[in-house]
């Protein structure tokens, strides 16, 4: 449609690459340093974007960018897996605390028996 990119968008898109990858870099550093999750998962978020900037952007590497989604998907389903732990530890003070983004649908055995959400 358009026979060229207007310097404003080319920056604004730069800038959404890199803060996103920055993002990310720094989503992964909390997570080693916090210990909330194994060490492979928060190193997997560390090096997931600036690998898939490099397989996309700079090599055009189809097979490489998956390795980087991969990379991507398994840090941050440890991170949403170390978020519903927090749950046991929530469940004391308030047995319908939610994650936001994450809730816990229902349970069943442990001390406090069975609960399922409502609504």
């Amino acid at each position: 449609m358009f026979a060229t990119t207007h310097a404003t968008s080319a920056i604004a898109a730069g800038l959404f690459v890199l803060g996103h990858v920055v993002g990310t870099v720094l989503l992964g550093v909390a997570l080693w340093r916090s210990r909330a999750v194994p060490r492979w998962a928060a190193l997997a978020t560390i090096v997931s974007q600036p690998l898939h900037f490099v397989a996309a952007v700079v090599l055009g590497s189809p097979s490489l960018d998956l390795v980087a989604w991969g990379l991507n998907a398994a840090g941050f389903t440890a991170a949403a897996v170390a978020a519903l732990s927090l749950y046991d530890t929530a469940k004391a003070y308030d047995r319908a605390a939610r994650i936001d983004g994450l809730r816990l649908l229902s349970k069943s055995g442990g001390k406090s028996g069975d609960y399922v959400a409502t609504g």
